[in-house]
């Protein structure tokens, strides 16, 4: 894997329990992903992983589908 991939792992907001989602090879198809498979109020932290580097923190989306969603970057 040398390209970057974007990875987004969801937080429930009531229960905490959490799910690692799909990589994606870019930002857009990854929140585009997000937003048909997520069903959920959580809170979505978003990073990249590139070859055998270190994974990178991207942002960190607070109360993703929910009125109050607002996006943290890193």
């Amino acid at each position: 894997m040398n390209n970057k991939t974007y990875c987004a792992c969801t937080v429930d907001i009531h229960n905490g329990k959490t799910y690692w989602n799909v990589p994606k090879d870019n930002y857009y198809d990854m929140i585009t992903h997000l937003r048909r498979y997520v069903h959920r109020a959580c809170h979505v932290i978003v990073y990249t992983v590139k070859g055998n580097e270190p994974m990178k923190f991207h942002e960190h989306i607070s109360n993703f589908k929910t009125d109050k969603e607002k996006i943290v970057n890193a």
